[in-house]
């Protein structure tokens, strides 16, 4: 126990006495990134004493709805960056301090990146509303282009690659059955709607038929038993049940 508290009573008079010699080198967290150079060693313009940086002092020199468009002098920003104005809007009514996200002193080369924005700082009502922020992200295919769904049903706020959504557990492709979304979903605006009738063209009274037996109900929603799109596989699809109508859902 003696031993610990002499420790500690050298390191604090250690790193007194280097704060006293030389103070700069022994407090700053690094080099100012470029943005900041020019206020050189005037720590309290955007500290606060024995309390750390300011978001107050932050916004005085980057008022909200100027980022992304105006630079911090006031003049233009070219190109404009309309998303970052979004993101720090969408932000201004909460509590989360500008350096959660921005990064002042870069410290060492290689060392801490400007920014480290994680999506877990938006409020929550507004991460699932990611073409709030990402419109110009959007993929022009034909399955994204009038997509009315939001990201968040298929993928994550990490990576947009792998997609979350795993269709192989509802219906599997094949070479009979290949993955052009809108051959089976007629409406962009909600992929729970499917048909394949499209391709398949059975009548209602002959399905009735066919399906008499098997007291199948809800015939237009073939993959709940046709996963794999072949008549004779019968092993459940939608939610990997075992086929037939039992558990069949009141959606």
């Amino acid at each position: 126990m003696k031993g610990t508290w002499i420790a500690l009573a050298t390191t604090l008079v250690l790193g007194g006495a280097a704060a006293l010699v030389a103070p700069y080198p022994a407090l700053t967290p690094g080099p100012l990134g470029p943005g900041h150079l020019k206020l050189g060693n005037d720590c309290l313009s955007c500290h606060v004493l024995l309390s750390g940086p300011s978001r107050d002092k932050c916004v005085s020199c980057h008022p909200i709805d100027g980022i992304g468009l105006r630079t911090s002098d006031g003049q233009p920003r070219r190109p404009e960056r309309p998303r970052s104005n979004r993101v720090h809007r969408a932000l201004a009514g909460g509590q989360a301090a500008c350096d959660t996200c921005h990064v002042a002193h870069r410290g060492a080369p290689g060392g801490a990146p400007d920014l480290r924005f994680s999506h877990a700082v938006l409020p929550a009502e507004l991460r699932p509303q990611c073409l709030d922020c990402h419109t110009e992200d959007r993929p022009r295919d034909g399955l994204h282009a009038n997509l009315a769904a939001n990201c968040s049903n298929c993928h994550g706020s990490e990576a947009w690659k792998p997609a979350t959504f795993e269709h192989e557990r509802y219906f599997r492709f094949d070479r009979h059955h290949p993955s052009r979304c809108t051959d089976c979903h007629p409406v962009a605006s909600d992929f729970k709607v499917y048909t394949c009738y499209g391709c398949h063209e059975h009548t209602p009274a002959k399905m009735a038929d066919e399906h008499r037996k098997v007291k199948a109900q809800d015939l237009g929603r073939c993959a709940r038993c046709h996963r794999s799109g072949d008549e004779h596989d019968i092993r459940g699809g939608e939610r990997g049940g075992d086929g037939g109508d039992e558990g069949d859902d009141d959606e």
